[in-house]
């Protein structure tokens, strides 16, 4: 549930109600008014079954685990805020940024045309959405109804939310601004516009961090206002292109162009220490010698985990490195229990578990069962004592080796019980390999498991293959058993095949994911990501695609006959 997605929804919601404000403000009948709303509910209606896959395994996918943000909380804008966001993000030192300052003076001309605004009907309503988002980013809901409402008390980040969906419908009201002020200007009469981009630039300008007078300060009133002069250049040039508008849209763009610093090194200091140019970027995909060592074509799949903080979770990804957490991410419930038990240490922020080298020792078992291979360390933090990868180049930091890693996958005979994540901490500290343990408290599980042994003997699993959505993997047993698959338990979620036909899973281990091997033989195994629900949704998706299709073609057939009359 980070920022991108919770922005996304409300300015989609934002989006939608601005729509139906729109319509129902637009000039004309109130009966053609109201036709067009049943026209936009209906088709509200058929986009929501389209999207259906989304957010229907979404939301059961929230069912699953839990979040940092399942404790309501509201954290409102500031005064910080609004400078950020009236600025596009400025930093101390630079200049205006982005596209919120210019679209903010061409909001500030629709505003001087309110005949134009209103007449465009859907740029009103998208004022009514900018107005109403900012409100709620500042506060204007008491944060004890907020908490209230579904979803919204679990944002925590309401200002960031909301401030972040207004730019979309704020981009439609400068729209408006940008039409009036191109007519306005082509018919010679720019005064309302020159006034609301003048008098916009200005305001714009005294929140610039080190004041209006600085280098920053002035360098952003010229960027800003050369901009937005350009954008009117240009809109003037569409509407009516002739050699004068051609030479004035080519003089503002190269007032834009100069003023903006060509995105290049001036090296003069004291102008490239406000103009806006790229600096180079980290090759954030490349791997490092010690990265580099790990064996690409293992014959069986590994986990590497961090010590300390020097693979921040979610960093992994941009190497195709499987670990053993990620930022802010969904929990799921059983694997952090399992992680409190074997005394894996949790930071403030919750999601994230760091690694001590005093505590490797005592979390081995908890890293081997997660088949954690290897381990990436600075080398005054590295454990001592354990073998290391060799390297072809220097680097800051070392790859151990950990050979005691259970297999991603193995067959066992026998299968034990326990009561709780505590006694299972417990017999996982005790342990000397793989074994498989399923709670006594668990009726599927031990319904799964009855008649085997408490013990017996265990087999690695081979031939794996991985996509996003599947683990396969084949294993030879000589009797019946349990096959134990180190990846998370979760109810529902899965299908899964034993030598193709579908069989039932449950958890194993208190985290981890099993199924019944009935006897002996080879046995290829394919767990696939499939939620509960999946094909319904899919279904339901078809339908809101024909919604759509009949829609559009009852809105073609009834424009073709209306021309025809």
């Amino acid at each position: 549930m980070g920022s991108t997605p919770k922005e996304g929804l409300i300015a989609l919601v934002g989006a939608h109600l601005a729509g139906v404000a729109g319509l129902l403000l637009a000039p004309g009948p109130w009966r053609e008014r109201l036709g067009r709303l049943d026209a936009a509910v209906l088709g509200s209606v058929a986009a929501l079954l389209l999207a259906a896959p989304h957010w229907v395994l979404f939301l059961q996918t929230l069912s699953h685990s839990f979040t940092l943000y399942d404790t309501p909380q509201a954290q409102f804008a500031s005064w910080p805020h609004l400078v950020a966001y009236a600025l596009g993000g400025a930093a101390p030192g630079q200049p205006m940024t982005g596209v919120v300052p210019i679209a903010l003076l061409m909001t500030a001309v629709a505003v001087l045309h309110p005949g134009r605004l209103r007449r465009s009907g859907i740029g009103l309503g998208a004022a009514i959405c900018v107005a109403a988002m900012a409100l709620v980013a500042f506060g204007a809901i008491p944060a004890t109804l907020l908490l209230r409402l579904p979803l919204v008390g679990n944002i925590h980040q309401v200002s960031l939310t909301f401030l972040g969906a207004t730019v979309a419908p704020l981009l439609v009201v400068a729209g408006v601004g940008l039409a009036a002020a191109t007519r306005e200007v082509g018919a010679g009469t720019p005064l309302r516009t020159v006034v609301a981009i003048s008098a916009g630039t200005v305001l714009l300008t005294m929140l610039v961090p080190g004041g209006p007078w600085s280098a920053a300060g002035l360098l952003a009133t010229a960027v800003v206002f050369a901009s937005a002069l350009a954008m009117l250049a240009i809109g003037v040039l569409v509407a009516n292109p002739t050699a004068s508008a051609v030479l004035a849209t080519g003089a503002a763009l190269s007032a834009a162009v100069f003023t903006g610093g060509l995105q290049i090194e001036t090296g003069v200091p004291a102008m490239d220490a406000v103009l806006i140019q790229p600096r180079p970027r980290a090759d954030l995909d490349a791997r490092s010698p010690a990265l580099r060592a790990l064996p690409p074509d293992a014959p069986e799949p590994y986990r590497v985990a961090p010590i300390e903080a020097v693979m921040f979770p979610g960093t992994q990804a941009y190497w195709g490195i499987e670990s053993v957490g990620g930022p802010d991410a969904l929990r799921l419930p059983a694997i952090e229990s399992l992680s409190d038990a074997a005394g894996v240490e949790r930071t403030a922020w919750g999601w994230w578990t760091v690694l001590h080298t005093d505590a490797l020792a005592r979390v081995a078992p908890y890293l081997d069962m997660l088949n954690v291979r290897y381990l990436v360390a600075r080398p005054d933090q590295a454990p001592a004592g354990q073998p290391m990868l060799s390297l072809n180049a220097p680097d800051l930091v070392r790859v151990v080796e950990r050979p005691s890693a259970w297999p991603r996958a193995f067959a066992v005979a026998g299968v034990g019980e326990h009561r709780g994540v505590t006694e299972f901490a417990r017999r996982l500290q005790e342990s000397s390999g793989p074994f498989a343990s399923v709670d006594a408290q668990d009726p599927s599980a031990v319904a799964a498991v009855r008649g085997l042994p408490r013990t017996g003997a265990v087999t690695p699993a081979h031939r794996y293959a991985l996509t996003p959505n599947s683990t396969s993997f084949d294993v030879e047993t000589t009797g019946s058993g349990v096959a134990v698959l180190a990846e998370g338990y979760v109810e529902d979620a899965f299908d899964v095949t034993l030598n193709g036909q579908n069989v039932a899973y449950f958890r194993v281990n208190h985290a981890l994911k099993g199924i019944r091997i009935p006897s002996a033989g080879t046995w290829h195994v394919v767990f696939t990501y499939r939620p509960n629900g999946w094909a319904t949704t899919w279904l339901v998706s078809v339908l809101g695609m024909t919604g759509v299709a009949t829609l559009v073609l009852a809105s073609t057939l009834l424009r073709l006959s209306v021309n025809r009359h």
